[in-house]
């Protein structure tokens, strides 16, 4: 992903990218 620092644990997914 990449939309920036973005803690979607929701759905197991964690972006922590800029």
């Amino acid at each position: 992903m990449g939309s920036g620092p973005a803690l979607l644990s929701t759905i197991g997914l964690v972006d922590v990218t800029v």
